[in-house]
């Protein structure tokens, strides 16, 4: 009997290998040599198995993290998404589309040991397979995550899987079933579609693969079946090579000796590895040991046993030592020692407290007596104490707390300050790293942005935005401007490299001490600015979209636009967030002598903004003495509070036959009649351009005229001058006016 030809199925299948080779050849990373004794880990988000045969070794590992199999080094995603592009076009004739893939490899430390947990994941969001135009498989949020422990001494691998949702042909597929199979018929030939769910594969050479999802599609007439297509789906794998799980080398430690109230013990590293701390345990004769941090430096550990903890008595003491790989050695323990009371005034220190990354606290030496050391012991919640050598100079013991080892946060930190006579003082008091925050990104039209705000004592000295395409497509990095006064950073992205569209936008901000925050979201870029609109946009800025751009740089879901009183009644506009719509914001009032008070709910409307007149509050609290503000809050977001009453303000704006025009007063004490009034009109979160220059008259009050923009554009103004803080003074400080919106039609 002849054997019928595989069929037009088949052909395409095999005609598409060609392209993909021609595709990726080249395109696959290096791959590192495997560690000899370790884990290894790779996060694959698709394999492939093409007309029963692999097509290339390149085609999974440049879906892979970190190409071949690499030990377990901490990794970001792989180029997953500049890879899929030419996977994409090259597996056109298939129809195979996989988007929002993301695959990562990471683990807690670069070697891990029994107390780490190496860690592959593979995620694919979105997963279509077609053949001759026809639906076979969808699937969405596959994804698989292998684990490797150490258990009693010995190297553990476990793995779990998750699809969201599964279909074959339309049909929905019992994810309990451990395979399921559907056939159809395409092309006069009969397909069968085979997915199985969680498949794993033990190997000896591979270690524990675990596959979210197999899709197998094969067909053929009679008893002939031809496989088609067969892939993995969100792949993550753990292997075992030699015994990761053997005890780490221990250090050596000496035994310790006593000088007055300072203990001493030599530590050395085993061959290769480093110290990563040391400590003493301190016996009484009579009384439970208590343990204290050592601070090491030239191949010794010490530490000053301070009086309040240690009072006059016999003791002995060990010395511990641990290194970076988890090894740790104990001495035998001392010969006894004894401490004595102290015989003359120790030190006085005062509480400690960080500035940045200082730690400082002030140490005077009792009279005949100089500081001979000082130290901090400091303990963040929940952690382990960490001992930090001081330098004791102009009547301080100071210290620079390393980034590594001081993440921001609270800490309780005790200082020590040992002085010539052997006697030691010390102080104990909270204190707090501040490192900067940053807020979640939003966008309006291409300003993209987030609210930073630095560490205590310090600057933001760079911010910086990553910006990845939501369908897929590589990261680009665009700088980001810190905006001091309004506490943000922001950039504009280009039309021509950020097509509208949604992005998932990462901000980074670094302050002047060197520690970073990240916040993320995604977000839909647009095209339009506050003052200019991009050659490839179709309509120009209204008012509402102005209106929206304003919390780019304000931070948080609403904000304040305008706050102006007319006799009895003041006006509150404002606008929130797109999504808010139809949503209720609360206006509150709040004055010096007066607790805060909701004055009026407004309902967000349709395009995000809001105005409502309220009642204007007594006229003791029209002052500028009251300091009486406004703000809103909506959806757990409080703007900025407004003032009432302002030193430059808008009276009127008018727009006619393509001209605004704006007036407005500065109250008293007055600047000198015809001083200079600049109205700006705002481009970005920190740009101004000026648009035309008023004067004021006798009585404090300024108008002036100017083109408004030939596409009918709606722009963001305010007024600025110089007012003297004295009647008669000279003019110094600057006031600027509330933002008005205005249309430019």
């Amino acid at each position: 009997m002849r054997t019928r030809p595989r069929g037009p199925l088949v052909r395409l299948v095999l005609a598409a290998l060609a392209a993909i080779a021609a595709t990726l050849a080249v395109a696959a990373p290096a791959s590192a040599a495997a560690p000899e004794t370790g884990w290894t880990c790779r996060a694959q988000s698709l394999t492939l198995t093409a007309g029963g045969q692999t097509p290339l070794q390149e085609l999974t590992n440049i879906l892979a993290s970190g190409g071949d199999f690499q030990p377990c080094a901490p990794t970001g995603n792989s180029p997953v998404a500049s890879a899929l592009k030419p996977l994409t076009d090259a597996l056109a004739v298939l129809g195979v589309g996989v988007s929002a893939v993301e695959t990562g490899t990471t683990s807690e430390v670069s070697k891990p040991t029994r107390d780490q947990v190496p860690t592959a994941r593979a995620k694919v969001a979105t997963l279509n397979v077609a053949l001759a135009g026809t639906q076979l498989v969808h699937a969405d949020a596959v994804e698989s995550t292998t684990t490797g422990r150490c258990v009693n001494g010995k190297a553990t691998l476990a793995s779990t899987f998750d699809v969201g949702n599964l279909t074959v042909f339309g049909q929905a597929v019992d994810l309990d079933q451990p395979v399921t199979q559907i056939s159809r018929g395409i092309l006069g030939l009969q397909v069968l579609v085979r997915v199985t769910p969680g498949a794993v594969t033990e190997s000896a050479a591979f270690g524990h693969t675990r596959r979210a999802l197999r899709v197998e599609v094969l067909t053929g007439i009679g008893p002939l079946q031809v496989s088609v297509l067969d892939l993995g789906v969100g792949v993550s794998n753990v292997s075992v090579k030699g015994d990761p799980c053997a005890a780490a080398a221990a250090p050596t430690v000496g035994v310790p000796t006593a000088d007055g109230r300072t203990l001493t013990a030599t530590v050395a590293p085993p061959a290769g590895g480093t110290l990563s701390g040391c400590s003493f345990t301190v016996t009484p004769a009579t009384g439970p040991a208590t343990t204290i941090p050592g601070v090491i430096a030239g191949g010794t550990c010490t530490a000053v046993l301070p009086p309040s903890a240690y009072p006059a008595g016999v003791y002995t003491a060990t010395a511990t030592a641990t290194t970076a790989a988890g090894g740790a050695a104990t001495s035998t323990p001392s010969a006894p020692f004894t401490l004595t009371a102290p015989t003359a005034a120790a030190p006085t220190v005062l509480a400690p407290s960080i500035e940045g990354r200082t730690v400082a606290a002030s140490a005077t030496p009792a009279t005949g007596t100089t500081i001979a050391s000082c130290r901090f012991l400091l303990t963040p919640a929940g952690g382990s104490t960490v001992a930090v050598a001081g330098t004791f100079a102009d009547g301080r013991c100071s210290a620079t707390l390393p980034r590594a080892s001081f993440p921001p946060g609270g800490y309780t930190v005790v200082v020590t300050a040992t002085a010539s006579n052997a006697q030691v003082g010390e102080a104990t008091g909270p204190a707090t790293i501040a490192g900067p925050t940053v807020g979640t990104p939003i966008a309006v039209g291409p300003l993209v942005g987030a609210p930073v705000t630095p560490g205590a004592g310090a600057t933001i000295a760079s911010c910086s935005l990553a910006v990845t395409p939501a369908g897929g497509g590589p990261t680009q990095t665009v700088a980001g401007t810190y905006d001091a006064p309004t506490g943000g950073c922001a950039a504009i992205l280009p039309a021509a490299t950020f097509p509208a569209g949604d992005y998932d936008v990462t901000v980074t901000a670094t302050d002047s001490n060197g520690d970073a925050a990240v916040a993320g979201a995604r977000v839909t870029v647009g095209q339009f600015a506050f003052g200019t609109t991009p050659s490839a946009t179709p309509k120009a800025p209204s008012t509402s979209d102005v209106a929206q751009a304003l919390l780019v740089c304000e931070g948080g879901k609403v904000t304040l636009t305008d706050v102006s009183r007319s006799g009895s009644r003041v006006r509150v506009t404002g606008v929130a967030q797109a999504g808010l719509k139809g949503q209720t914001a609360a206006i509150r009032f709040v004055a010096k002598g007066r607790s805060a008070t909701t004055v009026a709910r407004v309902k967000v409307g349709a395009d995000g903004t809001f105005s409502v007149a309220v009642k204007a509050p007594a006229a003791r609290y029209r002052t500028s003495k009251a300091n009486g503000r406004y703000s809103a809050s909506i959806a757990g977001s409080t703007s900025r509070a407004f003032k009432l009453v302002r030193r430059t303000v808008f009276t009127r704006t008018t727009v006619g036959r393509g001209t605004i025009r704006v007036s407005g007063r500065v109250a008293a004490p007055l600047p000198r009649k015809g001083t200079a009034v600049k109205v700006t009109r705002r481009l970005t979160c920190s740009r101004y351009t000026t648009v035309v220059t008023a004067r004021t008259d006798a009585k404090g009050r300024f108008s002036a005229s100017f083109k408004a923009p030939a596409d009918g554009a709606a722009g963001v103004y305010r007024a600025g001058t110089k007012v003297p803080s004295r009647k008669g003074g000279p003019a110094r400080s600057s006031s600027f006016t509330l933002f008005r919106i205005v249309a430019g039609k």
